[in-house]
């Protein structure tokens, strides 16, 4: 079989990279006003603020597309390969790298968790996180978080794992 790649949800990114802009730079620019002036509006120009907020701002944002345009599940000729979260701005990493055969893959499911891919729970964790956990032949659970994906993309990457497993679905 052809290698297959799937990037995040196009739409996940976007709408990630305006929260960010929207929230961040304000937040920004007012956090330099009050260390500066030590007065939120201060008699600082606002100009220089900006100045100073809007490159961190550009920073901030490219990393995190950076991030996201870097993690994806990869299908190779025999074996599945999810590389590793870049931990963005010292946050904890969701996604561990995976690598694992097809001919030893026993089941395939959908799980929702407040853990990473290694089973860590996660301190300060609002939203579950869905994964698909791929069981091994000897017992051992892989997860591969999908939470940035769209249902759609979901059910096409386990269909393509159960194909390519050659197992069925339950």
């Amino acid at each position: 079989m052809n290698k297959k790649i799937y990037p995040k949800s196009i739409l996940r990114i976007l709408m990630a990279v305006i929260i960010i802009a929207v929230v961040v730079f304000p937040l920004t620019f007012y956090i330099i006003a009050f260390s500066v002036t030590g007065d939120f509006v201060g008699d600082i120009k606002a100009w220089f603020l900006l100045i100073i907020a809007i490159p961190f701002d550009i920073i901030v944002i490219l990393e995190f597309v950076l991030a996201y345009a870097t993690e994806f599940i990869t299908f190779e000729e025999d074996e599945l390969y999810v590389s590793e979260d870049t931990a963005i701005l010292c946050f904890r990493k969701l996604q561990y790298r995976v690598e694992i055969g097809y001919k030893d893959i026993n089941k395939v499911d959908m799980i929702v968790s407040d853990c990473d891919s290694n089973g860590k729970r996660l301190r300060g964790c609002f939203t579950p996180m869905d994964y698909i956990e791929i069981e091994s032949k000897d017992g051992k659970k892989n997860r591969i978080n999908v939470y940035n994906y769209s249902r759609k993309q979901k059910i096409t990457l386990i269909n393509e794992i159960c194909k390519r497993a050659d197992i069925t679905r339950e």
